[in-house]
């Protein structure tokens, strides 16, 4: 149950990862002078975010297929990590 809940924890993490870097990467773009950006990378024929840049104004969106896959990348992760770390365990034994 303790382990469900720490993958569960790693997935959610990483999509709250993804949530702030959509949102703050029009700053950042502003910051090192981009002023003129659309971006809206598809997979599956959908948006995995939209970030439009326009002189001063800009916006940001973390679309649903974004976020799901995000959770799943941290699930993947956690679990490569769990699985990494038992195999030096078992070596180091």
């Amino acid at each position: 149950m303790v382990t469900t809940f720490k993958v569960i924890s790693s997935g959610i993490s990483f999509g709250l990862l993804y949530m702030f870097l959509v949102f703050m990467s029009p700053l950042l773009l502003m910051f090192l002078n981009y002023s003129h950006i659309n971006s809206k990378p598809t997979i599956f024929g959908l948006p995995l975010y939209i970030i439009k840049l326009n002189g001063h104004q800009f916006s940001s969106e973390a679309t649903l297929l974004g976020v799901i896959l995000s959770i799943l990348l941290g699930l993947l992760f956690y679990l490569i990590i769990q699985f990494c770390v038992s195999l030096l365990k078992k070596k180091y034994r």
